[in-house]
């Protein structure tokens, strides 16, 4: 029997399980596939509390796979705020070391009546590019963002139905061959209603409908930018909820991205399973 002290938090119910208990990183994404079973602690991704590198960190996390999560980092954000009563309607600011983020990651909470509202400094997109897929004999070509860690396909539907997800399913199996990252998503955007559903694909670990997706909020927040030659903000309703983003195009890069939304605590608690 083994016994795991963890956080499970609700950002824009993307629910997220932070591990508290020192684990190695070659345990943590089996680890971590497990514990967002179903039949365990039912959460749609985990990040695992690790030791900071540098000692001015209020915080350190690595993802499941060791990719960035917007998220997650307003979800430390808030259990940080939450464990200094940070009092109501009041703001800091939290310096936290993230996987798939170079230096810090600036994290601005607010505490709220119901909750913690998060302001996420985004690492910048590697490339905001496009790329042809094949899909049933044709080509598609497609907008692809990438992060360190995370690569986000953007698609553009008229609508979200079954068979459209179920089409995804199968898009994501076929292409995770070619994404040259350890994460992708597919994102399905219906850009005239401002509303995404998130397919998030973790290689080795986890293929999840997510409620609200950080880091695909800011891809299409970056495509936006990119489009527009400058300035782009986007409020995305997602599954879960409402998620928004800011981006700036210099001409040949983002040069600024923050991710906006909300995020509640749980439960934190201990949790003992057999392992097989």
């Amino acid at each position: 029997m083994r016994t795991i002290s963890y956080i499970k938090t609700d950002p824009t119910k993307n629910l997220t399980l932070l591990i508290k208990d020192p684990i190695p990183v070659e345990e943590q994404l089996p680890l971590a596939s497990l514990l967002i079973g179903k039949d365990h602690l039912d959460a749609e991704q985990a990040g695992f509390f690790m030791e900071p590198a540098n000692p001015h960190a209020d915080a350190r996390l690595r993802m499941m796979a060791g990719e960035f999560c917007g998220n997650a980092t307003m979800s430390v954000g808030a259990v940080l705020a939450k464990k200094e009563h940070l009092p109501f309607g009041e703001t800091k600011i939290y310096q936290l070391e993230i996987s798939g983020a170079a230096g810090f990651v600036g994290c601005q909470i607010t505490t709220e009546k119901d909750g913690w509202r998060g302001l996420v400094d985004m690492p910048l997109p590697e490339k905001v590019t496009e790329e042809t897929f094949l899909w049933q004999g044709k080509s598609m070509t497609l907008p692809v963002v990438y992060f360190d860690g995370i690569a986000h396909i953007i698609r553009q539907v008229a609508q979200v139905d079954d068979a459209m997800r179920a089409e995804t399913e199968d898009m994501a199996a076929l292409w995770e061959a070619s994404i040259a990252a350890p994460a992708f998503g597919i994102l399905l955007w219906q850009k005239e209603k401002d509303m995404m559903d998130p397919f998030v694909v973790v290689k080795g670990g986890s293929r999840v409908w997510e409620s609200s997706c950080g880091s695909g909020t800011c891809a299409i927040g970056s495509f936006l930018a990119k489009e527009a030659g400058g300035k782009a903000s986007v409020s995305l309703q997602e599954p879960g909820g409402e998620l928004g983003a800011e981006a700036v195009w210099d001409g040949e890069n983002i040069r600024s991205l923050r991710l906006m939304g909300h995020v509640k605590i749980l439960e934190e608690s201990t949790y003992s399973f057999e392992e097989s």
